[in-house]
């Protein structure tokens, strides 16, 4: 009896079954392999690829220095062009956060020596990497600087001058459009005969850090 009901499923089985009909498996979604992925176009923000041959940059900058014989901090901005992503050609502007003491120069109220100045920067890639790049140029261009009354920022004496900073640096790629500038040098000053500090004592030691904003 068990017999005849084997084979009674098994041909009911059969006369279901279409003939001929190829058994086809499961589709599967196809995986996205990493070199695939990597392959995608980036992001419009991140700019163009490859680079131009000029692009701009631009972004804040921190210097702390010597100044007269005490520590100063000046903060601006600097900007310019890359040109083939080694040589960059702008301009930085920069004021003192911390006016000194003006020490043996004070001049009554006006106790404090205050500086600013800026010009052309023009730094060169002499070292390249994808990431990392040594640097070397500078600051050439002019200010002034004023023994002042803290109480009302009025000068008893001042003076304009010319200046040089020559530097060396360190540039890191953090994004495609983001980079640091780290750079080190000295602040040379010739400025006109005044009552206040000569000038190397408006020199002195000068460390940069400038965040860049670009096509890199």
């Amino acid at each position: 009896m068990p017999d005849l009901l084997l084979a009674a499923a098994v041909a009911n089985a059969l006369a279901l079954a279409s003939p001929g009909e190829p058994a086809t498996a499961p589709a599967t979604a196809p995986a996205t392999s990493p070199a695939a992925a990597a392959g995608e176009p980036p992001p419009r923000w991140w700019g163009p690829f490859p680079r131009p041959k000029v692009s701009g940059y631009g972004g804040p900058t921190l210097r702390l220095a010597g100044l007269h014989g005490a520590f100063a901090a000046l903060v601006g901005l600097e900007g310019g062009v890359n040109v083939v992503q080694r040589v960059t050609i702008g301009g930085s502007l920069l004021w003192l956060l911390n006016p000194v003491p003006a020490g043996d120069f004070a001049k009554g109220p006006a106790d404090r020596l205050n500086l600013n100045y800026g010009g052309l920067v023009v730094d060169v890639a002499y070292v390249r990497g994808t990431r990392v790049s040594g640097t070397l140029g500078g600051l050439l261009g002019g200010g002034g600087a004023c023994v002042q009354n803290p109480e009302n920022g009025a000068c008893a004496a001042r003076t304009g001058f010319f200046v040089g900073e020559p530097r060396a640096g360190l540039r890191v790629v953090l994004a495609p459009i983001v980079r640091l500038h780290l750079a080190f040098g000295w602040r040379f000053v010739a400025g006109r005969a005044w009552a206040g500090p000569p000038d190397p004592r408006l020199g002195g030691p000068a460390g940069a850090v400038t965040l860049e904003f670009g096509w890199f």
